[in-house]
């Protein structure tokens, strides 16, 4: 009778001890889900531009959760401009963007980054090299964004992405 007492009882332990962990290890997945639900506080999606005399930069993203997909198009007084398609992940307030584009007749890849701040977006800056047809950052840890790299938020009726 003891021992049918015992193994009773270490069975029910078990039991509990077993059910206990499956309601932890869910309940830390459905934290993780929420978690990262709320880390992204920004939506970056919009149209956003940058003139420096005669020359303009236009970007249009559209953003579902942490992914942006969009196009930019340089558009550069007597000097060759590209356009093309970007796709990239918000992580925090960086923007880290893959740029497909054409520009003199050829396909190229550019890696591009922009902090969103204070409704705005700073171009990242930092030494580039390039292997094959992607230019891509050396030290992303190294980007800087200065106060003269700043695109404004603008309307989306004001954008024309024809180029």
């Amino acid at each position: 009778m003891r021992s049918t007492l015992l193994v009773f009882t270490v069975s029910i332990l078990f039991s509990y001890c077993n059910n206990e962990n499956k309601e932890t290890t869910q309940t830390k997945e459905d934290k993780k889900q929420v978690d990262k639900q709320d880390s992204i506080t920004v939506d970056v999606s919009g149209c956003y531009r940058r003139i420096i005399a005669r020359d303009s930069f236009t970007a249009v993203f559209e953003q579902r959760g942490d992914v942006i997909n969009g196009r930019l198009v340089f558009d550069n007084y007597e000097k060759d401009g590209s356009s093309g398609d970007v796709k990239g992940k918000l992580e925090g307030d960086i923007l880290k963007l893959i740029y497909t584009f054409s520009s003199e007749g050829m396909k190229s890849v550019m890696h591009v980054y922009f902090r969103y701040q204070n409704n705005k977006l700073i171009r990242g800056i930092g030494d580039m090299d390039v292997k094959g047809d992607t230019a891509y950052f050396k030290k992303p840890d190294m980007i800087v964004y200065p106060e003269d790299e700043v695109w404004q938020k603008i309307s989306c009726d004001d954008v024309s992405l024809n180029r």
